[in-house]
């Protein structure tokens, strides 16, 4: 806030908050500003997005894909004469019609014709994806390829593997295992053209006509199993392992009248001129799906006990006051025992309605959320200048307008709430005496990584003045602080939020997921060991 008419806005703001009503005068001079200035709009909108998300009700979020940091001005439970009087300027300078201005720009980026004062209504989501990679190992995908790690959705068009092995599996039901060095381009759910590599082509009835093409033949399987070689000259070779297939001239299996066929047992090759010729059949050749299974299951075993041997490691750390692993109790399978060692073990967690499930090692367990009534209870005692909040966690979906991480019971003087908001935005904030402090990354959960482990951290740095959030291992938000408040904790709850209190717009956060291991230091930790935790405990490497 440098310029006169910014500093008059706070003031107007500050105080329309802190008696819930304006005089006249107030009124009109307010009207003046937001008509005036395009960045006064946005300021508006963003300072009651930001007092309702700090008192969880009342504003929901404003449909705006950034990142708003906000400390600035007593935060608290807003009257209905508060909100009534914003949605009347909002209506006077046009800003309820929905626009919402761009910081520094005016100009619109997202359209919302609801009121602040009720929930938006999310468009249907779009799924573009035609195939999901199921499994890899050693893998290494080409730059241009993107991150892809085992539960990805994929999008039509080029992927190319390194080297390693892995398993796409078509939304038609058909399954490529393939084997680098391999370049593919997914065309649709039926459809994939390879121009190089060594595949396994797995197709059930359900998928029959399933399509891969090369640059010297098109082949349609019938329903079956086969394999395919394309080498770095564009020569093919096809084995077929169960059934038949059809063979095409490149881009003629819409017009040829009677196609050749290749069954069981038979092998050909076709060479840069189109020269055909029978070659000796190979199955032994092309990667099965049960040899990718034993060498996945094989490494994610060897990364599981390199895992907990440094886990083990992390239980002796000083600064590790909570660490719940959710493996079951030997004595009580609805406790869980708390399993750092500077811990007295008083303050274990107990378990409400969450069941046992897979965790993200195999034969290794996580708890998983469904229903509203669905947490595990934890009391965390003392006060916090420093503080980092982790958990592997698998969302399947963002049923609610947020999803509980971990939440204090009530939201009071220096107590956290740490959740995802329902366009998979991570959240975190802190009530302070002068000023709460409010963090949110940009989306990090949807569609296309649903059902996939993803490691979260929040830090809460007093002495540094600033919080971050993490997911993978990377930044995604910074916030810095003046004046940071310590922390209390208390009684809280993982995966949801206490109990719920007649009025409040946004009673139900259970999650809809798993939770595998969460920890609690009474440190900030650095980005380097952030990143150490997550790079020695990801399963999908």
């Amino acid at each position: 806030m440098n310029s006169e008419w910014q500093k008059e806005l706070q003031d107007l703001l500050s105080a329309l908050l802190d008696e819930d009503h304006l005089e006249p005068a107030q009124q009109t001079r307010l009207r003046e500003l937001l008509e005036a200035h395009p960045e006064a709009r946005e300021i508006y909108l963003d300072y009651f997005e930001m007092h309702g998300n700090l008192t969880d009700g009342l504003v929901p979020p404003a449909q705006v894909e950034k990142i708003k940091i906000w400390s600035w001005g007593k935060y608290h439970w807003a009257g209905l004469g508060l909100l009534a009087l914003a949605a009347s300027l909002l209506i006077t300078v046009g800003l309820y019609q929905g626009i919402l201005f761009n910081s520094g720009t005016g100009e619109p980026i997202a359209q919302n014709s609801q009121p602040l004062s009720q929930p938006t209504e999310r468009e249907e989501a779009i799924d573009e994806t035609i195939a999901v990679l199921l499994t890899s190992v050693g893998a290494v995908w080409d730059s241009g390829s993107g991150k892809l790690q085992p539960g990805t959705t994929l999008l039509p068009g080029r992927l190319k593997l390194v080297q390693g092995l892995a398993c796409i599996q078509f939304y038609s039901g058909a399954s490529v295992v393939l084997e680098g060095p391999a370049d593919l381009d997914l065309q649709n759910a039926y459809q994939v053209y390879c121009y190089q590599g060594r595949l396994r082509a797995i197709v059930p009835p359900q998928a029959k006509g399933f399509v891969i093409e090369s640059p010297q033949m098109d082949l349609v399987d019938l329903g079956t199993e086969f394999g395919m070689q394309v080498d770095q000259l564009g020569q093919v070779e096809v084995h077929v392992f169960d059934g038949k297939v059809e063979l095409h001239e490149p881009g003629t299996r819409h017009v040829a009248p009677a196609p050749r066929e290749l069954t069981d047992g038979r092998a050909i090759a076709v060479d840069m001129e189109g020269t055909e010729k029978v070659i000796p059949f190979n199955n032994d050749a092309f990667p099965a799906m049960s040899e990718l299974s034993s060498r996945s299951n094989a490494a994610l075993n060897e990364l599981h006990e390199s895992w907990k041997q440094y886990a083990q490691t992390l239980t002796k750390d000083p600064r590790l006051k909570h660490y719940y692993n959710f493996e079951p109790s030997s004595s009580n399978h609805r406790r869980l025992v708390n399993q750092a060692e500077n811990s007295d073990g008083t303050y274990g967690g107990a378990v409400v309605g969450c069941q046992w499930t897979e965790g993200r090692w195999p034969n290794s367990t996580a708890f998983e959320w469904k229903r509203p009534g669905d947490r595990v209870r934890v009391y965390v005692p003392g006060e916090f200048d420093e503080l980092t909040l982790m958990a592997w966690v698998r969302i399947d979906g963002l049923d609610y307008l947020y999803s509980g991480l971990m939440l204090t019971d009530e939201f009071k003087l220096e107590m956290p709430h740490w959740q995802i908001d329902e366009q998979g935005r991570i959240i975190f904030c802190v009530k302070a005496s002068e000023s709460s402090y409010y963090i949110r990354s940009k989306p990090v959960f949807g569609p296309s990584n649903f059902g996939q482990w993803t490691h979260l951290v929040v830090v809460y740095d007093g002495p540094g003045k600033q919080m971050k959030l993490f997911a993978n291992g990377q930044v995604v938000a910074v916030l810095p602080i003046q004046d940071p408040p310590k922390i209390k904790i208390g009684p809280a709850t993982i995966g949801n939020w206490g109990i719920s209190t007649p009025g409040n717009p946004a009673p139900i956060r259970n999650l809809n997921g798993r939770m595998d291991e969460f920890m609690l230091f009474d440190a900030a930790l650095s980005d380097e060991e952030i990143q150490m935790i997550y790079s020695t405990g990801q399963p999908n490497q």
